[in-house]
């Protein structure tokens, strides 16, 4: 698999123990996320050593007089720009101590911006970078700047349509990219397309027809 493939993003690989979430009632789906979510404190516990060495860097850097930077992309981005967003008020520290970057501009702190991450950014002072998969290029190419130019890091380190696709349908890069193409960069438009062979419009029309589900949108499209 390269160096975007599914298996190497563990943000977009599928879980099998989710897999049929959409066909689970809702007591079955609460308790299932739930379980999921008695995982978080395991990963962040097989990395303690880690985390502790990143709060040393920062806190070193800050006594010296710099400057704490996140970093941000996606969903995990958003939580680090509202952690930031409360330390002044919280801990009564100067407004711009810790200074939140986003993708694509001041923009995302409302409104997402699709492929912004694609960008490289730079970064000073102790830099923090924040991302689901650790691979999305706005993060790395900041990290990388920071450390050229000394600045203290740490990573937590969003790619997704098309390894989606790819996990989902077994298919290579090259169908996928032009199903997404065809589907103006809908998801689960072009997953409808290549699991029913059907085109875009009849995909996107049988996923309105079904309320969005892609598997019901198919086996409409599989009786046609």
């Amino acid at each position: 698999m390269d160096n975007h493939g599914t298996y190497e993003i563990p943000s977009e690989a599928t879980n099998p123990r989710t897999r049929d979430i959409d066909l689970l009632p809702s007591d079955e789906v609460v308790s299932l996320l739930n379980a999921e979510d008695q995982q978080v404190p395991l990963a962040v516990a097989s990395v303690l050593p880690e985390l502790s060495r990143g709060v040393e860097l920062v806190i070193n850097r800050l006594r010296s007089g710099g400057k704490a930077h996140y970093f941000r992309v996606g969903t995990s981005g958003r939580i680090a720009m509202a952690d930031a967003a409360e330390l002044p008020p919280t801990y009564g520290v100067e407004a711009d101590l810790f200074v939140v970057h986003q993708a694509g501009g001041p923009g995302p702190n409302t409104v997402a911006i699709e492929h912004a991450e694609d960008d490289a950014a730079a970064g000073a002072d102790a830099a923090m970078g924040l991302a689901a998969s650790g691979l999305t290029p706005f993060v790395v190419g900041a990290l990388r700047r920071a450390k050229q130019r000394a600045a203290a890091t740490n990573t937590k380190l969003d790619n997704r349509a098309l390894p989606i696709l790819r996990e989902a349908t077994d298919l290579d890069q090259e169908r996928c990219n032009s199903a997404l193409d065809a589907a103006d960069g809908e998801l689960g438009t072009a997953l409808t397309m290549l699991l029913a062979g059907a085109e875009a419009t009849e995909a996107r029309d049988a996923l309105e027809r079904n309320d969005n589900p892609v598997r019901a949108a198919v086996r409409e499209l599989a009786r046609v």
